[in-house]
């Protein structure tokens, strides 16, 4: 814990964010588990905190602003990076990331479906669960979700070690957003191994309740990443 607080504030410098900032950066996820677990848990709660998470309300919403967001601000990122300072590379791995993000904005609200109410084709509406315009709810793929998860939360560990690679240290994931990965990765994990060694029902539904939290924060931690590397850019463009 203090060998990452100290990357955190050596990493300060380049982001130009004080400590505190930084510290409620790092905490946020932390706090936010430890909240709607509190919800679900009380009994005086459990139905405000199920409603916080059910499909459609506040925590799905938010996923999709932070998911759009970060598409949005990807596409200015890849405008800021010029070809004489940054390396192609960074244009090509941002490129592909604002195509996913794009992707699992839409997702989350039925690719407009949600909105705008339009019906599900009839083709489309037998092989989805859910009878909606999603690809995730697709026979085989319902269900699933937490190894897509579980792979965002690897492929930002992977980021994080490139924090000591020469090439690629200037998009590395950020010390300060390594708590949204053990967020994503602890919770992920504990959901796969259940759909291979059953667990108690209880704590297997409290799990599968806090799945929309953790894309939620999967969205803000996609989002933060986008506007420091933004930030840092601005900043050496400064110097």
């Amino acid at each position: 814990m203090i060998a990452s607080l100290n990357k955190m504030i050596t990493q300060s410098i380049a982001f130009r964010l004080s400590r505190k900032k930084i510290l409620a950066i790092y905490f946020f996820p932390y706090i936010i588990i430890c909240v709607f677990t509190f919800l679900l848990v009380y009994n005086k709660t459990r139905l405000y905190g199920l409603m916080l998470l059910k499909e459609n309300s506040l925590v799905e919403n938010l996923t999709f602003i932070a998911f759009f967001l970060s598409f949005l601000f990807s596409i200015k990122l890849i405008r800021k990076i010029k070809a004489k300072t940054h390396r192609k590379i960074y244009k090509i791995i941002i490129g592909f990331m604002a195509i996913v993000f794009f992707f699992i904005a839409m997702e989350e609200i039925a690719w407009g479906q949600q909105f705008f109410n339009f019906a599900t084709p009839e083709n489309f509406e037998k092989i989805n669960v859910q009878g909606e315009v999603t690809l995730h709810n697709i026979e085989g793929f319902h269900g699933k979700t937490e190894f897509l998860r579980l792979a965002f939360g690897l492929a930002g560990l992977v980021g994080l070690f490139l924090n000591k690679n020469r090439v690629l240290s200037s998009i590395a994931f950020p010390h300060m957003l390594s708590s949204y990965l053990l967020v994503i990765i602890g919770v992920s994990i504990f959901d796969v191994y259940d759909d291979f060694y059953p667990i108690n029902p209880n704590i297997k539904m409290g799990v599968r309740r806090l799945a929309e939290l953790i894309e939620m924060i999967i969205g803000f931690s996609a989002l933060l990443y986008i506007l420091l590397l933004i930030r840092k850019i601005n900043f050496e463009k400064s110097i």
